[in-house]
């Protein structure tokens, strides 16, 4: 969609109203229009990642809290907050009510001027205080504030109070296990919790949508404080993407199940932050300046290799295991290009029979030329397997349609 500069995306933010979209890329701060043209603005110091607000001033001041230092976008031009009585050391800020909400460790949050995030006075500010710890966060869900601390969460609701419009509603037992592990999605708050498991607040109550395998992938992660999560919507599914040092899991809310994301040549998905914006889902780029746009008909990604893979869970046959004939998979077939990769597609089979921890050669599999759409995908004398099972592994790289509805085997249960 863009470039901006060379350096990674450290967040993005979409102004619907000015037909902005801002984004930060390490030192650069640059605004993008509907054509994908790109201005560099200024500079915001620093590469850590960056949280965006906006307030509903009559010209939107964006508020971009850095490690270093707070900053203000306005008018397309950047600058520092001056206010003698704005917090210093700010870990966390975001927009509820007409308030930007600023956040320090201590648990202690500031609120601006209504609708104005360069003036503060003082006086107004409160404290998470349920229990003693760290405050790593505050966000706004549904018109509320939340205090995302390190074991606990408190939910305040603007009252409209003059002498200071917020109060406490309530509190939960959860904390927040990094600053940047939580996002929005599906109207609501999804979060990495102090306990290393995923949570979804569901009426304040937050409940466990993780998987044993992604939190033992989140506990025993090298780097649990760089923990980054991103949310997005495509055709009708709301995806909720979490990042560790050489990982990335995805949650999708429309059908409650997690799948694996990898760039071909990473350990993990490219992908950072994400907005809607100019009738495109727009993704921020880890590893360039590029910012990119989700397209259901291409097969590629920034031009390059990007292969798509089930791994099934173990077949068995009570007791002994079986001869394995043919399996059959219905997959899409007949989507091949017309020329080059992907006009003579093909699908890779590979199997085990030790429980899915090793794998033995490929099998191509062929999916049907343009217009072959009846085409079976099958592969036979798969030989035999014991009681570990079988597990399937299928995997495609050519540029095509991918899509599996279902398998079924043909197979001889073995005798004593």
């Amino acid at each position: 969609f863009a470039t901006n500069g060379t350096a990674p995306c450290r967040g993005l933010i979409h102004c619907e109203d000015l037909e902005k979209v801002y984004a930060i890329h390490n030192s650069g701060a640059y605004r993008n229009i509907s054509s994908g043209s790109s201005l560099r603005i200024g500079t915001i110091p620093g590469s850590d990642p960056v949280q965006l607000s906006r307030n509903q001033k009559a010209d939107p001041q964006v508020f971009v809290q850095t490690a270093a230092d707070c900053f203000i976008v306005e008018s397309d031009t950047i600058a520092t907050i001056t206010d003698v009585d704005f917090p210093d050391d700010v870990v966390s800020a975001d927009y509820v009510g007409g308030y930007t909400v600023a956040l320090q460790e201590d648990r202690i949050f500031n609120i601006s001027s209504l609708n104005s995030s360069k003036l503060w006075d003082a006086l107004d500010f409160a404290t998470f205080e349920q229990r003693a710890g760290k405050g790593v966060r505050v966000m706004e869900d549904n018109g509320e504030l939340i205090g995302l601390n390190s074991s606990w969460m408190e939910f305040w609701r603007d009252t409209g109070n003059a002498d200071f419009p917020f109060e406490p509603i309530g509190f939960k037992s959860r904390g927040l296990k990094a600053k940047n592990a939580c996002a929005k999605c599906d109207n609501t708050l999804i979060f990495v919790g102090d306990d290393n498991n995923v949570y979804r607040l569901d009426n304040y109550q937050p409940v466990i949508v993780s998987t044993p395998e992604v939190s033992r992938l989140i506990q025993e992660d090298a780097n649990p404080d760089d923990l980054i999560a991103f949310s997005y919507d495509r055709a009708g599914h709301k995806f909720w993407c979490l990042t560790g040092s050489t990982w990335t899991r995805c949650y999708d809310a429309a059908t409650q199940t997690w799948h694996s994301r990898e760039s071909y040549g990473y350990e993990r998905w490219r992908a950072r932050h994400s907005v809607q914006a100019f009738g495109k889902t727009l993704f921020g780029d880890s590893q360039s300046g590029k910012i990119f746009y989700a397209d259901q008909d291409i097969f590629t990604e920034d031009g390059g290799t990007l292969i798509w893979k089930v791994i099934s869970p173990p077949l068995h046959v009570f007791p002994n295991g079986a001869i394995l004939d043919a399996v059959h998979f219905d997959l899409a077939t007949g989507y091949g290009t017309l020329s080059g990769q992907g006009s003579d597609p093909l699908a890779m089979l590979r199997v085990s029979t030790d429980g899915g921890n090793t794998f033995g050669q490929y099998r191509e599999l062929e999916l049907g030329t343009t217009g072959d759409y009846k085409a079976r995908v099958t592969a036979r004398r798969l030989g035999r397997f014991g009681p570990k099972g079988i597990v399937f592994e299928l995997s495609i790289s050519d540029p095509i349609v991918r899509a599996l509805v279902a398998c079924d085997v043909e197979l001889r249960p073995l005798r004593r």
